[in-house]
């Protein structure tokens, strides 16, 4: 059975809604800079984006056996750890609770 198939009608339409947003946001977010050049969306925009987009991918691993290989094409190395930052700012995770965790992770 495909993932499609075993989706609920209500995920499949969720599915299919996204698919638009998708596209806005990506012509959005186009022109933003390091320097924060072309960003007018307030903070909490943002911080309900990240969330939305961190819950997301950790229910579609659960859904995925092989997990979710994520792209680094378009986000460099400074924004990908500026966000993994935030992340394990917001949550008061240090970085011997993040090996923790990737130990962990491993090993299921």
């Amino acid at each position: 059975m495909s993932t499609s198939e075993s989706q609920s009608p209500a995920a499949r339409a969720v599915a299919t809604d996204v698919d638009p947003l998708i596209e806005q946001l990506r012509a959005a977010t186009e022109g933003i800079g390091l320097d924060g050049a072309g960003h007018d969306l307030s903070a909490e925009s943002v911080d309900a984006l990240m969330t939305m987009a961190v819950r997301l991918y950790s229910a579609t691993l659960s859904t995925h056996e092989a997990g979710v290989e994520l792209s680094a094409k378009g986000v460099s190395t400074t924004e990908a750890v500026s966000a993994i930052s935030a992340l394990m700012h917001a949550q008061d995770l240090n970085t011997f609770d993040l090996a923790l965790w990737q130990s962990k992770l491993r090993r299921s």
